[in-house]
């Protein structure tokens, strides 16, 4: 008899066994699939706040202005702002712009209104203002903890880091 109840025992603790491993399965997939939703969540989040974000400010607008560096033009269609309007009005300017990871940045003499948020996520070809008076250009992406006024974009950002070097560069801006 104790034979009879040792083998249905160990049939039951293979089952029980087997259904354990199949329910860690499915949870694992489950929470799984729940990170990749939450990924996708986070991702059209992060793509909305982008693009309210370049909205916040103004609508964009035919704001055009050249960037030329090194022989090579870039476009930048900038916000209907206050802070735009302001560099607008100083153009054409030719200025030395210094480098720092991921940005090239230049300090005015003037200081431009300001209207600056914490951004969270600079993408390449951002143009933005720190403080009041340094004029940054972005040539990579990356996160940050920093505010900024939002300025514009440039729009095709091809080649752009290699164009703006690692070193000092000399810039034209003009409408």
């Amino acid at each position: 008899m104790t034979k009879f109840i040792k083998k249905p025992f160990k049939s039951q603790l293979f089952l029980l066994f087997l259904l354990s491993l199949s329910l860690i399965s499915c949870s694992n997939k489950e929470i799984n699939d729940n990170l990749e939703n939450q990924d996708n969540i986070e991702n059209n989040e992060n793509s909305n706040n982008d693009d309210n974000q370049n909205n916040n400010e103004g609508e964009e607008s035919d704001m055009n202005i050249n960037l030329e560096v090194n022989g090579y033009k870039f476009v930048i269609e900038l916000l209907d702002n206050e802070t735009a309007n302001e560099l607008i009005s100083m153009l054409p300017l030719t200025i030395e712009m210094e480098d720092m990871p991921h940005e090239k940045y230049y300090y005015f003499d003037d200081t431009f209104t300001t209207n600056s948020e914490r951004v969270n996520y600079i993408n390449i070809g951002d143009v933005m203002l720190y403080g009041n008076s340094c004029l940054v250009i972005f040539y990579e992406s990356f996160s940050t903890s920093y505010s900024y006024t939002r300025l514009g974009k440039i729009k095709d950002t091809t080649n752009l880091a290699s164009f703006l070097g690692s070193d000092k560069v000399v810039v034209n801006l003009s409408k």
